[in-house]
């Protein structure tokens, strides 16, 4: 991900191993701090870049939302994708899920204050 230094430079998950395909990303916890684990990085990049070209394609009626339920449901059938049976895709909707908002983000500034906050973010030093 460094420009500036050549060659392939993987993540690697919790046991060390590299981080080279999709199918290699996983969530890993623990729940509470799971945003900010360095190796669970490469998940939350690859969502950002789906939510990036999704914002790009300037899809019909799809606003600040940009990948809702319903435009979810229509990209993918559960079930293994065709380009990697490793990957298994479910719908699961649940309800009352609370994300526990940190005061401070990895570099130590402080988060936004009030309702919102971003629980998914990446600080880049």
């Amino acid at each position: 991900m460094d420009p500036d230094t050549p060659g392939n430079q993987p993540y690697t998950d919790p046991s060390g191993n590299p981080i080279l395909t999709l199918a290699d990303t996983s969530w890993f916890g623990p729940a509470v701090t799971w945003p900010r684990e360095l190796y669970n990085y490469p998940f939350i990049y690859f969502w950002r870049q789906l939510d990036e070209a999704i914002a790009a394609a300037n899809i019909a009626g799809m606003g600040p939302e940009i990948l809702g339920d319903d435009a979810w449901a229509a990209l993918f059938e559960s079930g293994a994708l065709a380009e990697n049976a490793d990957i298994r895709m479910r719908m699961v909707t649940t309800a009352g899920f609370a994300a526990l908002l940190e005061e401070d983000d990895q570099l130590g500034n402080p988060r936004p204050a009030g309702v919102f906050g971003d629980i998914g973010a990446i600080e880049m030093p």
